[in-house]
Parts: C-alpha cells; structure tokens; sequence
C-alpha cells in the first residue's frame, strides 16, 4: 500500500500575453505512488515539471486535475484538522535553504515553528526535541548551534537545520527537492547520508526530486524518470540503472561523467528540452530522439509494464539494443 500516491495529476498554468493566455502544462498526466519506508527518486532536466510535482505532493499546489491519496483519503476531502495532521506528516526539503529559512529566525525558533504550530506547548520537551534533531543532522554540540543565525551558518550547516526543521515534526512521508544541488561536493554526501539515516531509523518515506540520476540512485530504492510533465520510465533503481528501455534515460546515464570512463559512442539527445507551453505532437521527446521513427510523431506512447515492474512509455522499449 502507498502512504502517499498522485492519480492522473495534471497541474496547469495560465499565463497572460497581452491580450492572450497560454497554458503552461507543467504536470501533465502523473500516476505513481510511494509505499511505507521507500525511496522513490524522480529525475529529469531543468523544466520537466519535477518540482511542480512534487510541491503538488506535498500539499503546496493545487492541482488541476487528478487526485493527491495519503494513506488511502484523498487530499481534496480532508477536513481543517485532516490537512493540518497531513501537513505534519508530509514534509519537505527545498532547493535554496536560504530562500526556505526566515533570515530573522535563529536555528532554535526556525526548527521549532512547526512544532509551535501543530499546538506544542511543553518548553522542556521542546528543546529536547530540537536538540535531538539537530544532533541527529550532524550539528553538535546542539547548543552551540541553536542561538546561530542563517548567516552564521554555512550552505552545508543551513541546509541540514532545513532538514532537522522537517524531522523534527517526525513526519511519514519527506520530500526533498534538488536538496543539495547548492551545496560544495565535499559536503553533499554527508546531507545525503543524514537522509538516509533518518529515513533507516524512522521507516520515513522520501520522494528524492534531482537532475541528477548518478545522485538519486545512490539514495533511492525506485526511479522515475519525468520529461515534459510526464513519467516516461519508472522501475527498482539498479533494474532502471542497469537495463534502460527509453532513450531518455539512457542519454542520461550516458551523460554521468566518471574517472577513466570514455565519452560514449552513442549519440546523445540533441537541443533543449521544449516549452511546456508548446508540447510536440506524438511522443513529447520525438524531436530530440536519435531513434525516432513516423509513429513517434504520430502517437503518444502509453507507459506500459515490461519485465515485471519496469514501466516505459516508449514505441520502441527493449528493442533499440542500446
């Protein structure tokens, strides 16, 4: 059973433009679900709709079509104290955390306005709660952190008191969104480490949003791939890893760079990803696709299951021999 699960999301924007509105369709179509104590990694470029997705799943966008479940109910019919219980138990990371964290806050009333929130009284267990966060992201001693402001802090620092904020509220299901893609690399694997821990220790749920599908196989125990509001792959991250069957997704693990690895051989995607204003007719990745046929302008391709769980939205799945 899925703790928290998206059903034919579609999240959609209208913009103006003098007299005319476009329709930006930044979440078009998204089916998946994530089960208890489970790593999903959802990857993709820069304007795939990965973000939108998952603030849709946290709570924080309402979409325009489809249903958001936790734990079986859908959001929409959430009473004032089911979504207040629901913002509790879904938390999530962001990108920037000095764009996330009130620079006026120090450490202690930033990690304990959640709590104050959700009607926590007790001043004792309140700062024996945050000091066990922070103890648990790797800022000890506690009390010497717990007066500091964001600017006494480094991006490493304040990134993980934005986590110990989110943990702190002991929530089911955490999302975090490119959570270290501002950081130093030297300091990346211990904020991912710290994640991993929590969710070992808590039997949490992570949704694990990253352009970087080298990085979200390291945390996570199943990948989605997203391109142009849509799922386009979807299986166990070393069965993705290992055996991908869309072009999309094997353009991007051959663009990982490694120590002695050679440049591959194969021909990348070419271009840039299109405007989710101005979707392509047929298969949306078609007219960057090296191995793209007529149908493929034609005919949108559903994602279909092969080889047990391994979803694919592709003409073409298992029979391109990359």
């Amino acid at each position: 059973m899925s703790v928290i699960m998206a059903t034919r999301l579609k999240v959609h924007y209208k913009i103006r433009r003098g007299l005319s509105s476009l329709v930006v369709r930044a979440v078009d179509g998204v089916t998946l679900g994530v089960k208890k104590g489970e790593v999903l990694g959802i990857v993709g470029e820069s304007g795939c709709g990965k973000s939108t997705l998952a603030r849709t799943l946290a709570g924080l966008e309402r979409p325009t079509e489809g249903e958001i479940y936790f734990e079986d109910k859908p959001l929409s019919k959430f009473n004032r104290e089911e979504r207040k219980r629901f913002h509790k138990s879904v938390q999530m990371v962001f990108q920037d955390p000095y764009d996330a964290i009130n620079p006026r806050y120090n450490v202690f009333q930033t990690i304990a306005e959640g709590l104050i929130v959700q009607g926590f009284k007790d001043k004792k267990l309140l700062k024996e709660k945050i000091e066990q966060a922070l103890t648990m992201v790797r800022l000890t001693p506690p009390e010497s952190f717990e007066f500091r402001y964001p600017y006494e802090l480094s991006g490493g620092q304040l990134q993980r008191v934005a986590i110990a904020r989110a943990l702190v509220l002991e929530p089911n299901v955490l999302i975090a969104d490119e959570p270290v893609s501002m950081l130093d690399v030297s300091v990346r694997a211990e904020v991912l480490n710290t994640l991993i821990e929590a969710k070992k220790s808590r039997e949490m749920s992570v949704v694990f949003v990253s352009h970087d599908i080298a990085l979200a196989e390291y945390v996570s125990e199943r990948l989605a791939v997203m391109y142009l509001g849509q799922i386009v792959e979807s299986a166990p991250a070393e069965e993705l890893i290992n055996n991908p069957l869309h072009p999309y997704t094997q353009a991007l693990i051959d663009a990982v760079p490694e120590i002695g690895k050679k440049p591959s051989d194969r021909e990348l995607i070419k271009g840039e990803i299109a405007s989710s204003v101005n979707i392509p007719t047929g298969c949306r990745f078609h007219p960057r696709c090296p191995y793209a046929k007529e149908i493929c302008k034609e005919r949108e391709p559903e994602l279909e299951e092969l080889n047990g769980n391994h979803l694919v939205a592709c003409h073409f799945a298992g029979k391109l021999g990359y």
